[in-house]
């Protein structure tokens, strides 16, 4: 009788261990997916709204992918800055920047490595870091 209860309760904890621990293994992302799985899994496309002041250009670097769309958001808060217009010298791209309001500017890095953009005057610097 004792014996039938140790298989009891082992066999118990067992059936509880496979099914918890396979399912934690299956809700963690970079468990199954190797290292950059949960970063690969919602990173794309990507937006990010940029504040132009006269601090400069906030933020001022950028993370993006390889082969996936980037979606930037100019928005100049003042007119007492030299950020009315920014440019990407590489990308051969440039757009005013009209104070409070929004300026969309659309790309894809083709390749890994940094895409500066700077204003007008290239005083604001910033980076697009793209991996």
């Amino acid at each position: 009788m004792k014996n039938r209860i140790t298989k009891s309760l082992a066999s118990a904890f067992v059936a509880l261990a496979v099914l918890f621990g396979g399912n934690a293994a299956f809700a963690n992302p970079t468990t199954r997916g190797g290292k950059n799985a949960a970063k690969k899994k919602g990173a794309h496309p990507k937006t990010v709204r940029i504040k132009v002041s006269k601090d400069g250009f906030s933020p001022s670097t950028i993370e993006a992918e390889k082969g996936y769309p980037l979606t930037l958001i100019f928005t100049r808060t003042d007119a007492k800055n030299c950020g009315n217009k920014v440019v990407f010298r590489s990308l051969n791209i440039s757009r005013n920047l009209p104070v409070g309001k929004p300026v969309t500017v659309k790309i894809t890095p083709d390749k890994t490595g940094d895409i500066s953009f700077t204003c007008g005057m290239g005083m604001y610097k910033g980076t697009i870091v793209a991996e």
